[in-house]
C-alpha cells in the first residue's frame, strides 16, 4: 500500500479508519528501526504494535518500542524548558526566553574565552531521535568555531573505526551475516541488544540461518540468549578475546586454512603476523581464558575453513581490553580468510538514504589513527577515526588554564551515568559555567544543568531510517536494501512549549547572527546553507539530510510500510574490479598492534582471582536502551539494575536473591541488589550500565540502581587511540551488606 505520508496522508488515513486511527511510522527507541503501527483515539496514542505489512520485519517490534507510550505520556515528562534557580529549584521558561538567555551567556563566554571553551556531547539517542538534527547542530558548532564535539561512539566501540584505519579497508563490503557459513560473535548478544545481526526480528532470523546450515560460535563469559543457540560456546574469563583471536590466527595460518591467493595479492605483513601470534598456543591461551584448548582449536578450524564468514564483537569485549587491538585482529582475521566481496558480486545491502558508497575489489590503504584533529590537554589524546575521546572531556572541564571547557551542551545523552568515571563526571558537571541539556526528563545530568531544553518526542516528529545506513558502513547493516520514512503521528501536547533539537540551535544561531551550513555526514554532498530568516520545516530538513541518497527520499515516502525488496534494490550496486595500477595493501602487522600482542603474550601465565575478588562485566537488558529508556520505560517492570552472580559465588558470599552487596573497584564502590543467575561464569558478575543516582557518593540500589560508571577510572588501562578506559572486565571485590530490603522492594 502506498501513501504520500505527512499531515495530508495522516488526515486521509484517519478519515478512512473512523474514530480509532492507525498510523504507520518508524520506532526510534533503538537502532533496529522497527516499523510500527500506532493506534490513536481522540488525539491520544493508545497502542503500539509491529507492522505486519512489512515483510523485512514481519510484524516484529521489541518490548521497549511497544511500551514507549508510558515514556511518552509519563507525568515526569517536561512539557516546558526549565531554568535552574540559585536555590537549585527548576522553573519553567519559554522557548524564546531560554534561547535569549543562553545566547547571551554563550556570547559572553565566546568573547572572553574563545570557541574552544564550548563543547557538545551527542549521546546515543542523538543518533536516534535527533538524527536529522545532528547535521544542523554540527553546522552551528562549525559556525562558532569550536572543535570540541564529542559523541558516544568513543565510549562504545571506537575500535571498529580505529581498526579500519590501521589495517586499511576493503572497498567492497565484507560478507554479511545473511550469507555467512559461520557466524563468530565475541561478547555480542543480538537477541537482546538488537545489534550485530541484520535488522528485523533477530530471533527468527537466527533460527532460519541455523536451519539453513549456518554454524554459530559464541565467545562470552555468560551463557546469553544467543549463546544458548550456538553450536560452540566458549565461556571465557573476561578480557581474553584478543588472545583468543591471536590463537585462532595461529591455528589458521599454521594449518593453511586461510585464503592464500587473497593474502598474496592484497595483504602485507603475514610473516610478521605469524611470528607475533606464535606465543599464543591454544593450550596457553585456553588455560588463561578458562576454556578448553580443543574447543579453541575447533573454533579456529570452523571459521578458517568457511568459504564465507561473519565476525563481530560487542560492547563488552570492546570495553574490557583495548578495543582497537581487538577490532584490528578481527579485521585481520577477515583478510586472512578472504571473507570479502569480490569483483562482479552485488552488494546485498547498499546504502539507501545516503549516496551509494563506491564498491571496488581493492584496498583503501592504512591511515593514521591518532595525531590529528584537536590536541587535547590530557593523556596526549587527539582525535581518532571515531572522534574526540569522551573520556577526556571531564578533565578538559576540570583542568584550569587556556583552552578550559566552560560550557557544555548535552544532546540525547546522560553523561553522569554514561561516561566512564562518575566521580570525575559529576565534579565536571558542577564546575561548568554553563550546562545545557536537551532532555525530555530531569535526568541525572539534567539535575546539574543551568537549563533543560524540553524537546519533541519521537512520535511527534517525522523520521527516516538513516541509522541503518550508518550501521551498514560499520558492517552491521540491515542485511537487505531497505528504508522507511516515518511521519509524525501525534501533535505536541496541548499547552506545551517544545523545540526539536535542531530548532533550539537554529534559534541560538539567529540570536548570535551566525549562518548555518548543514554538512553531509560522509562529505559526499556539498553543505547546504540554511535560510537564517526562515527556518526549514521538519520535512524540508529531512530532504536536506537525505540529499543525494541512492533512492530519493520522495520515493521512500511513497511506501507507507517501508521500501524493501526489489523496489529498494535499484539502482543496484555491483563491486567493480580493481584498478590495474592499484598497489595498496591491507596491513596485517601494524607495529603498535604487534607490540600490543607482544605485551599480552608476556602475561599469558597470569590469571585467576582471590576468594573475595571478581570481574565485573556489563549486561544488556530487554527493557532498557542505554540511559534514555531504562527507568522511565521500565515502570511496572523493574527500575533498578541488580548484580547477577553465579549460584556458587552467591553461596560463597553468603547471599541470595534481593540481598545487598557492596561492589568495590580500585576507583570507587556501589551497593547493588543481588540476583542469582546460573548463566554467569563463576568469578564473573554482571551489572547493567546507565543506572544509578546523580551523585557519585550516594547509593540507591532499590531506586535508581547502581552505577557501573562510578567503578571505572579514565586513567586505567585506556586505549591509546580512543582514550576508552577499562569499562568492563573491571576487577572488583564483593562483600555482603547486612541491610533488609525495603517493604515491597
Amino acid at each position: 500500500m502506498r501513501d504520500p505520508g505527512g499531515a495530508e496522508g495522516r488526515r486521509r488515513h484517519e478519515l478512512m479508519a473512523g474514530l480509532r486511527t492507525v498510523h504507520s511510522t518508524v520506532c526510534q527507541v533503538c537502532h533496529n528501526c522497527c516499523p510500527i503501527e500506532v493506534a490513536v483515539e481522540a488525539g491520544r496514542a493508545v497502542e503500539i504494535t509491529g507492522n505486519k505489512n512489512n515483510r523485512h520485519y514481519a510484524g516484529f517490534s521489541c518490548g521497549k518500542g511497544r511500551r514507549q507510550l508510558a515514556y511518552h505520556y509519563s507525568p515526569d515528562r517536561l512539557l516546558h524548558s526549565q531554568k535552574r534557580l540559585p536555590s537549585g529549584e527548576f522553573v519553567p521558561i519559554s522557548s524564546a526566553q531560554v534561547m535569549d538567555e543562553i545566547a547571551e551567556r554563550l556570547q559572553g563566554l565566546l568573547a572572553e574565552h574563545g570557541p574552544r571553551a564550548v563543547a557538545l556531547y551527542f549521546g546515543t539517542q542523538a543518533f536516534q531521535t535527533a538524527g536529522s538534527s545532528m547535521p544542523v547542530i554540527k553546522g552551528f558548532l562549525n559556525a562558532i568555531g569550536t572543535p570540541m564535539v564529542f559523541d558516544s561512539v568513543t565510549i562504545d566501540q571506537p575500535g571498529k573505526m580505529v581498526a579500519r584505519a590501521l589495517h586499511g579497508s576493503w572497498l567492497a563490503p565484507a560478507h554479511t551475516a545473511d550469507e555467512a557459513e559461520v557466524l563468530l560473535l565475541f561478547g555480542a548478544n543480538p537477541l537482546v541488544s538488537m545489534l550485530g545481526l541484520p535488522s528485523g526480528n533477530p530471533g527468527t532470523w537466527l533460527n532460519r540461518r541455523l536451519e539453513e546450515g549456518a554454524r554459530l560460535i559464541v565467545v562470552d563469559p555468560r551463557r546469553t540468549e544467543t549463546a544458548r543457540r550456538a553450536e560452540l560456546f566458549l565461556q571465557v574469563r573476561p578480557g581474553h578475546d584478543v588472545a583468543i583471536l591471536a590463537a585462532m590466527l595461529r591455528v589458521i595460518l599454521a594449518e593453511d586454512l586461510g585464503d592464500r591467493q587473497f593474502m598474496a595479492s592484497w595483504v602485507d605483513g603475514i610473516d610478521r603476523l605469524r611470528s607475533a601470534v606464535a606465543p599464543f598456543t591454544p593450550e596457553a591461551v585456553a588455560r588463561n581464558a578458562g576454556i578448553d584448548a580443543d574447543d579453541l582449536v575447533r573454533a579456529a578450524r570452523m571459521y578458517g575453513s568457511a568459504r564465507s564468514g561473519f565476525v563481530d564483537a560487542g560492547t563488552g569485549p570492546n570495553m574490557a581490553q583495548s578495543g582497537s587491538t581487538l577490532e584490528y585482529l578481527i579485521a585481520v582475521l577477515r583478510s586472512v580468510c578472504g571473507h570479502v566481496r569480490r569483483a562482479g558480486e552485488a552488494v546485498p545491502d547498499p546504502l539507501t538514504l545516503y549516496p551509494a558508497l563506491p564498491a571496488i575489489a581493492q584496498p583503501m590503504p592504512p591511515a593514521p589513527a591518532t595525531g590529528f584533529g584537536e590536541q587535547l590537554r590530557v593523556r596526549n589524546l587527539t582525535s581518532c577515526p571515531a572522534g574526540l575521546p569522551v573520556s577526556a572531556l571531564a578533565d578538559e572541564i576540570l583542568l584550569e588554564g587556556e583552552g578550559q571547557v566552560r560550557a557544555l551542551f548535552s544532546v540525547g545523552g546522560n553523561p553522569v551515568v554514561a561516561w566512564p568515571d562518575q566521580v570525575r563526571t559529576t565534579a565536571a558537571m558542577k564546575a561548568l559555567d554553563l550546562l545545557v541539556t536537551v532532555d525530555p526528563f530531569l535526568s541525572n545530568t539534567a539535575q546539574f544543568a543551568d537549563y533543560v531544553i524540553a524537546p519533541r518526542m519521537p512520535l511527534e516528529v517525522p523520521h527516516v531510517t538513516q541509522i541503518l545506513d550508518f550501521l551498514q558502513v560499520l558492517g552491521i547493516g540491515p542485511g537487505a536494501p531497505y528504508a522507511q520514512y516515518g511521519p509524525a503521528v501525534l501533535d505536541v501536547p496541548e499547552g506545551s512549549d517544545l523545540l526539536s533539537e535542531w530548532e533550539f540551535f537554529y534559534g541560538l544561531a539567529q540570536r548570535l547572527n551566525l549562518s548555518i551550513e548543514v554538512p553531509h555526514p560522509f562529505g559526499m554532498v556539498d553543505p547546504v546553507a540554511l535560510d537564517m530568516s526562515k527556518p526549514p520545516t521538519e520535512e524540508e530538513l529531512l530532504d536536506i539530510v537525505c540529499a543525494g541518497s541512492r533512492i530519493p527520499l520522495d520515493t521512500v515516502r511513497q511506501y507507507r510500510d517501508g521500501l524493501e525488496g526489489e523496489a529498494a534494490a535499484e539502482p543496484r550496486v555491483v563491486v567493480a574490479p580493481a584498478d590495474p595500477a592499484c598497489t595498496a595493501k591491507l596491513d596485517a602487522a601494524n607495529p603498535e598492534m604487534m607490540a600490543d600482542l607482544e605485551a599480552i603474550a608476556g602475561s599469558l601465565g597470569s590469571h585467576g582471582t582471590s576468594d573475595d575478588s571478581f570481574v565485573l562485566v556489563g549486561r544488556r537488558e530487554t527493557h532498557a536502551a542505554n540511559s534514555s529508556y531504562n527507568a522511565k520505560a521500565a515502570r511496572g517492570i523493574r527500575r533498578y539494575n541488580p548484580v547477577y552472580l553465579n549460584p556458587a559465588d552467591a553461596e560463597r558470599l553468603g547471599v541470595r536473591d534481593d540481598d545487598l552487596v557492596r561492589i568495590a573497584s580500585a576507583r570507587a564502590a556501589v551497593v547493588a541488589v543481588v540476583s542469582v543467575d546460573d548463566s554467569m561464569r563463576p568469578g564473573v558478575v554482571a551489572l547493567s550500565h546507565a543506572y544509578g543516582p546523580a551523585e557519585a557518593d550516594v547509593d540507591d540500589p532499590w531506586g535508581a540502581g547502581a552505577s557501573t560508571a562510578r567503578l571505572a577510572d579514565v586513567e586505567d588501562d585506556y586505549d591509546r587511540y580512543s582514550g576508552q578506559p577499562r569499562m568492563s572486565g573491571i576487577p572488583v571485590v564483593l562483600s555482603p551488606v547486612r541491610q533488609p530490603a525495603p517493604v515491597g522492594g
